[in-house]
């Protein structure tokens, strides 16, 4: 603001804000529009979503219909609130996956099923990419005169929160199983996530400060040597601060918390 006359990105970093992020309540319908580092959206929305679960596990027996419903519910909320509508059905979704995995297992189907499950994957993914790319369901939509616009927009999402990839993790923990830890070399990935999620758009910001100050010319901006240079940053800056923050404070939690546990 004081460099630019305006923010990066998303406009409202004020005191309100500020608390309700400090409190993970930036995405609870109490806010205004993105604020600060808005991809907390989801930790904020996953902060509730643990409520519900612990709630829900501790009141129903775990069974696949309550997920279902439940999912079902997160649907219907998207229309009122889209990003706890949202979290909720993606969330129950994967309680889902892990329902048709564990039946998988149990009923002795998981060798069988790996190769039809993985080519029904790379099938869906086909189909995602065309549409996307050619636009094709559109073309067919606006025809029949069903669905277009803000509709047509609803049911791509749903075609991929609700099966791209609920089948794509379903496929992948298959084939996992199946390959007796084939994947385990690229559990890093997994492990970065997290960090890399949150510290995409500070880092953003630190570059785009660093460079207008350095570059006038806003055309390095569209560099690839900046764009791999500036993943390369990301993912380091994600490795360390998993293995030097992230794990030593889980374990200091969990130590704590059997402590408490055993006393």
């Amino acid at each position: 603001m004081r460099s630019h006359g305006a923010y990066f990105v998303y406009p409202l970093n004020d005191t309100y804000h500020f608390i309700l992020n400090l409190f993970f309540a930036s995405a609870w319908g109490l806010e205004k529009s993105f604020s600060f580092n808005a991809p907390i959206w989801s930790v904020s929305v996953e902060v509730l979503l643990y409520a519900v679960f612990f709630c829900i596990a501790r009141l129903f027996p775990t069974r696949a219909i309550y997920a279902l419903l439940l999912a079902i519910a997160g649907l219907y909320l998207q229309s009122y609130s889209p990003l706890i509508g949202r979290g909720l059905f993606s969330f129950y979704m994967g309680a889902l996956v892990y329902f048709a995995y564990q039946k998988l297992l149990t009923g002795g189907f998981i060798y069988r099923c790996a190769k039809p499950l993985l080519l029904i994957c790379l099938s869906t993914w086909l189909l995602t990419l065309l549409e996307f790319e050619l636009g094709s369901l559109q073309a067919v939509l606006d025809k029949l005169g069903t669905v277009s616009g803000t509709g047509l927009d609803r049911l791509k999402a749903l075609w991929v929160t609700g099966l791209l990839l609920p089948v794509t993790i379903l496929s992948l923990a298959v084939s996992e199983t199946v390959g007796k830890g084939y994947w385990e070399r690229t559990a890093w990935l997994g492990e970065i996530s997290y960090a890399s999620y949150l510290l995409h758009f500070p880092l953003q910001l630190i570059f785009f400060t660093i460079f207008t100050e350095l570059l006038p010319d806003r055309a390095i901006f569209y560099s690839a040597t900046l764009m791999v240079g500036y993943f390369v940053v990301l993912i380091g800056s994600s490795l360390i601060t998993h293995r030097h923050f992230e794990r030593p404070l889980q374990q200091l939690i969990r130590r704590h918390s059997l402590k408490r546990h055993a006393v």
